[in-house]
């Protein structure tokens, strides 16, 4: 695995069999020593380092891609629309805010470049690596709402398609409080703007439940973008925005938000599966946009959701919760399919696949 660029690893234990290498390895011909005797090369998130890595495995070694969503989403990005809502734009291009004021915080130039193209519903160049490494790879796992709309992407995969879980139910989602259930409402996991945070926090701001806070998970992303995510949610709603800026493990951020009988993820594609898989374990009730191709995706499974765009086409309605069996429902689908022994059987069956 490649070795962290910068800063002491705090929440994650390594194991005693996983050997580190710099990230300069992975980008020349030293690596061939790694991968040359390998029988499976597995990558997790198709990066340029991890691309070139690929031409140095033997021709019968069988290559796993595991997508993670940054590393195809450029290729998804025409089918799918602009991941921006126009007031999440407005603020990433530093023009506005919530509608209640402009943001006092203006992101960096840098931010603003990067994101004015995807506001604009214009299309990045196709990612390099992918696209090149994608007649190598004999299967690849991703989640299967975008499944299809990959091949369509990316002609030159021909690769078995086979999910894998990223996370288990046993060593993530059930750790910290068995329950999430309270007044407050999760908005989001990132400090990024597909999140659409501006029109969510507008959606919310008279929605919340007596009581109850909008919690706003921060740490990690765009700095410049969380600062004005702060701006904007202190604007709107004062001591009840409530951000989480700090790295925390998984079983201190899970007692963190237990609290939050209600999960907010205003993202147009894919983003966030592993908070809402959790959320969903915990028996909160959670709201995604129909746009979502996770939206079907989970429908599909049995479990019952809430769409954002029935708020947004009825200033009066109000949040809805789930009834006992429904989260009783959608508890028994997440572990259907990320249960430890399910997750380790996929894996499993890798051994069997080829092209």
């Amino acid at each position: 695995m490649v070795r962290p660029k910068r800063g002491a690893r705090r929440y994650l234990r390594p194991a005693s069999d996983i050997v580190e290498r710099s990230p300069l390895r992975f980008r020349t011909r030293w690596i061939a020593g790694d991968v040359a005797a390998a029988d499976c090369v597995v990558v997790h998130g198709m990066s340029t380092m991890f691309g070139q890595t690929l031409r140095h495995v033997r021709p019968d070694c069988q290559v796993v891609w595991i997508g993670w969503g940054f590393d195809y989403m450029r290729l998804l990005s025409p089918r799918l629309g602009p991941l921006l809502l126009p007031g999440t734009a407005r603020l990433v291009q530093g023009a506005g805010g919530t509608g209640s004021g402009r943001s006092k915080s203006p992101l960096v130039a840098r931010l603003r470049a990067w994101w004015r193209p995807v506001a604009a519903g214009l299309t990045p160049a196709k990612p390099p690596a992918l696209v090149s490494a994608a007649p190598r790879i004999d299967v690849f796992s991703a989640n299967p709402a975008d499944a299809g709309l990959l091949r369509e992407a990316l002609p030159s995969l021909h690769a078995v398609f086979h999910p894998i879980p990223s996370f288990t139910v046993e060593d993530v989602f059930a750790a910290g409080p068995s329950e999430m259930d309270g007044p407050d409402v999760l908005l989001g996991n990132s400090a990024t703007p597909a999140n659409n945070h501006v029109e969510a926090v507008e959606l919310l701001r008279f929605r919340l439940p007596a009581g109850g806070r909008l919690v706003v998970p921060l740490s990690y992303g765009r700095a410049s973008y969380a600062r004005a995510v702060i701006d904007a949610g202190r604007a709107a709603l004062a001591e009840r925005f409530d951000p989480l800026t700090d790295w925390m493990p998984i079983a201190a951020y899970n007692t963190r938000i237990a609290s939050c009988g209600l999960v907010f993820m205003n993202h147009r594609r894919q983003q966030a599966l592993g908070n809402i898989c959790a959320a969903l374990y915990k028996g909160a009730t959670v709201y995604l946009r129909r746009e979502n191709p996770l939206f079907d995706f989970f429908v599909g499974l049995g479990i019952t959701l809430q769409a954002i765009e029935t708020l947004e086409a009825d200033p009066d309605a109000a949040l809805q919760t789930l009834d006992g069996e429904q989260r009783q429902r959608n508890r028994a689908a997440i572990e259907a399919r990320c249960g430890r022994a399910n997750v380790v059987a996929a894996i499993r069956a890798l051994e069997g696949l080829r092209r």
